[in-house]
């Protein structure tokens, strides 16, 4: 998974242009198919993540076990639900007792830790010293797919001149970052040196080809194989 990850900084303008950029840019690139997930830090973002976790939550819920299904688990688990409803978050969780009467996305999110989170600044994620958003985004193309990984980083950089001439700012750019950016580059400065070396060594042959028949005719019958 790491190997697809793609960092992205928008930098230049204030605060609200750059959340602004930062906002355009990830809707852009969810109208594509060529990301699995991006994430900016706001609310929108998590919802296919969330999503999942409820597709899935009777197989990542720390409380599933098989004393959770006998009439006494059941009965605790739906009480548990029940009592949730009264509390702060119980507009959040009223719609999803009907399908989630045990409350298995509560337990697996309590069980999950956070950590530390990015600054904000205009509603998303921002650098610690708030001159840049952040932008945390995974690609459909696999690590090693060096042509899809190149593809994405070109859908990113297209999205983003797309999202600037939108927005009218002037002055913002953009860098990237990530092992598949590592990837290209590396792949890119390789073609260029075996080209350069090629080069080379083939004028090199033929100096000394023509050094030794010193006759162009010759010279060029001896290259008709190559």
């Amino acid at each position: 998974v790491v190997s697809r990850l793609l960092m992205i900084a928008i930098a230049g303008g204030d605060a609200d242009q750059r959340a602004t950029l930062s906002r355009n840019l990830r809707r852009l690139l969810e109208s594509g198919e060529s990301f699995a997930s991006i994430q900016n830090g706001e609310a929108g973002s998590h919802d296919a993540d969330r999503e999942f976790l409820f597709k899935h939550r009777y197989l990542l819920s720390p409380a599933v076990t098989p004393a959770r299904f006998t009439v006494d688990g059941l009965r605790s688990a739906i009480a548990n639900s029940i009592d949730l409803l009264a509390s702060p978050a119980g507009f959040v969780l009223k719609p999803l007792l009907t399908r989630d009467p045990t409350g298995e996305l509560v337990e697996l999110l309590g069980g999950l830790d956070a950590g530390s989170q990015p600054d904000m600044r205009g509603g998303v994620w921002a650098s610690r010293d708030g001159e840049r958003a952040m932008l945390l985004v995974q690609t459909g193309a696999l690590g090693s797919d060096t042509d899809g990984q190149e593809a994405a980083i070109k859908a990113i950089r297209d999205a983003f001149a797309a999202s600037v001439e939108t927005a009218g700012f002037s002055g913002a750019s953009i860098e990237i970052s990530g092992p598949g950016v590592f990837a290209v580059n590396a792949r890119a400065l390789i073609k260029e040196e075996v080209t350069r070396l090629s080069l080379i060594s083939s004028l090199t042959i033929i100096c000394v080809l023509f050094f030794v028949y010193r006759s162009p005719r010759l010279l060029t019958l001896g290259l008709l194989p190559v």
